[in-house]
């Protein structure tokens, strides 16, 4: 099942079908999510044609299929990048224990950032699409005054908020 635009750069592989439309809820403005039933299937023709052509996430289950899942996805498609939920078996129970599944993902794209303490921080404003000019005047204000702040001594404050300008930027593209 492919749930979402397929112009999209990034392609998400998850095994159950609540957990794509969870996932697909989430982050359908950059991403669609294909769901495929079960680990021991391969991919149709459709599917794979998209694999081949875009930025490829596998969130496999943390369990043994899981595992086998991702080890033939990662044959048929080298650049893949595995990416299972990082509480529970699945999505769905990292859901019920806590996970946000847009700011989960989102560290995803992030994660080859030059920033990534800067990027962390960001990711605890970007929890849904709600994410306004106010959020980000909150923000500007953390990053120059918060005592908490990841730059508040470091004196890059510019280069944070240059980051956080494309990280918004980014979010709501």
């Amino acid at each position: 099942t492919i749930v979402g635009d397929t112009e999209k750069d990034l392609m998400i592989v998850i095994e159950s079908e609540l957990d794509t439309y969870a996932t697909h809820h989430a982050v359908s403005d950059f991403a669609f999510v294909v769901a495929i039933g079960s680990n021991i299937k391969n991919p149709d023709n459709i599917t794979d044609f998209l694999a081949k052509k875009k930025a490829l996430l596998i969130c496999p289950d943390n369990d043994n299929g899981g595992e086998a899942m991702w080890k033939k996805w990662k044959k048929l498609y080298p650049d893949a990048y595995s990416y299972p939920a990082p509480l529970g078996k699945d999505i769905g129970e990292s859901i019920e224990k806590g996970l946000r599944i847009r700011p989960w993902i989102l560290q995803y794209k992030w994660d080859k950032t030059i920033d990534q303490e800067l990027v962390d921080y960001a990711l605890t404003y970007i929890d849904d699409r709600t994410v306004t000019r106010a959020s980000y005047t909150k923000l500007e204000k953390e990053i120059f005054t918060g005592p908490y702040s990841p730059r508040a001594k470091t004196g890059t404050l510019q280069k944070g908020l240059t980051l956080m300008r494309q990280l918004i930027t980014n979010y709501h593209q």
